[in-house]
């Protein structure tokens, strides 16, 4: 019973292989600067060097499980969310996966998308959600996202003078292959999984990768106070649940997200959704 109580309700006692030991944590739930605290989105930001002087000065915004069912107060969260994107001005927009709740949602989900295309350049992969729905093909997601103008990358790329940015599939549902290899650009690999980190590392490749994203842990959705997250979808519990790491080797850099929505607990606890705001500055 102690070792079942270990695996599913204290998931930050298991012990770690060494890939994902390689992942430093230099910023924490408590430690997150919150630049904005709106009243039901906050804004994180976080402050990266520019390894390519092409970067230098850009912003790139981050969201991802957003979940989305149409609800009256997802509606206003959803607004909100709106004009605190225009209000960070990015210069690109990634999105994380997990848009929608429920299939029966999947016709609210075009005027969020227009909403979200609208703001600024829009890069979007798929998510579990999306990809467990077996009877909704990759196609059919390409065409949801380009009607709003957004670029859907599914183990497919997009670069412009600036970034290359790699989207893959999902981890666990999908077939996401190796990364290829990455431009003299700084380059981001777009993930709805953290998990994907340690993955990529296991096939060494992470040479070059300057940045990776992903939601899908939500934070935890619950936090308790000193302990954190009870229990997170993730094959290593707790440790990728939310913040900024740095990989020991590379200095390759993961930033999860809390994400916009929730999903099996109809509410969030010491957890409040968020916008990620990257600034970049300087070079190293």
């Amino acid at each position: 019973m102690r070792k079942i109580l270990k695996r599913f309700y204290f998931p930050q006692t298991i012990a770690y292989p060494k890939q994902a030991k390689a992942w430093r944590k230099c910023c924490s739930y408590r430690q997150r600067l919150r630049v904005v605290c709106g009243e039901n989105v906050d804004v994180i930001e976080y402050t990266l060097p520019a390894r390519h002087d092409a970067v230098a000065g850009k912003i790139v915004c981050f969201l991802s499980d957003f979940h989305y069912m149409g609800r009256a107060e997802e509606k206003a969260y959803r607004q909100e969310c709106i004009s605190l994107l225009r209000e960070c001005s990015p210069d690109l927009l990634l999105l994380g996966g997990d848009l929608c709740g429920d299939a029966v949602a999947l016709p609210q989900l075009p005027e969020l998308l227009r909403e979200l295309g609208g703001v600024c350049k829009t890069l979007a992969v798929p998510g579990n959600w999306e990809r467990r729905k077996n009877w909704l093909d990759t196609a059919y997601w390409k065409k949801l996202y380009s009607d709003s103008n957004i670029v859907f990358l599914n183990n497919s790329s997009w670069e412009d003078d600036s970034f290359f940015v790699y989207g893959t599939d999902d981890l666990h549902y999908g077939c996401p292959p190796d990364p290829p290899e990455y431009p003299e650009k700084f380059s981001i690999l777009l993930s709805h999984e953290p998990d994907m980190a340690v993955s990529i590392g296991q096939s060494g490749r992470l040479k070059g990768l300057d940045l990776i994203l992903a939601g899908h842990t939500h934070g935890g959705q619950v936090r308790f106070p000193l302990i954190g997250p009870l229990r997170l979808p993730s094959m290593y519990g707790s440790r990728f649940d939310y913040g900024e790491f740095c990989h020991k080797e590379y200095g390759t850099r993961l930033i999860i997200t809390a994400g916009m929505g929730h999903l099996s607990f109809p509410f969030r606890f010491n957890c409040k959704r968020e916008i990620v705001k990257i600034r970049f500055c300087g070079q190293k």
